[in-house]
């Protein structure tokens, strides 16, 4: 008798997981975080990590909010001939089952009016915000300016 209540109590599990994964629910996991130290008198800053996102339906990164400045903006960079231009984007899709790396001189996060300059040794605390998955809270490591990468 106890094996069939154990039987039946897997197949339900298999079955919540499997309406789960049908249901297409995305699963955004975010690795590597790093963000280069300020300049000194800098009122900006960028961050970079990466999006993985293991689910069964894309999700859309929309926004991030920290206490190390007054606000927070995604943006693409793009080469115009010789010079390397920003611009915002309303949102970084992250397709199904796919990762996008957020990196210098491509997407990132750009920290606007800095409340202290990064220095290189720090952590900042930084919320991710997504259009179907809940709020992601990081911690950063401030690397060296010149850094490239984790």
């Amino acid at each position: 008798m106890a094996k069939s209540y154990f039987t039946f109590a897997c197949f339900v599990i298999l079955l919540v997981v499997t309406a789960c994964e049908e249901k297409g629910d995305p699963r955004v996991m975010v690795t590597d975080a790093w963000a280069p130290a300020s300049a000194e008198g800098a009122t900006t800053a960028a961050i970079y990590f990466t999006l993985k996102n293991t689910g069964a339906a894309g999700d859309t990164l929309i926004g991030a909010k920290t206490y190390e400045a007054d606000s927070v903006s995604l943006h693409d960079a793009e080469k115009d001939g010789d010079v390397m231009k920003m611009k915002p984007v309303d949102g970084i899709l992250i397709p199904k089952r796919e990762e996008v790396a957020l990196t210098p001189g491509g997407l990132h996060l750009m920290l606007v009016d800095l409340t202290k300059p990064l220095t290189e040794g720090s952590m900042i605390t930084v919320t991710l915000q997504f259009k179907k998955s809940p709020d992601w809270t990081l911690q950063v490591p401030i690397k060296a300016m010149d850094a490239a990468g984790p």
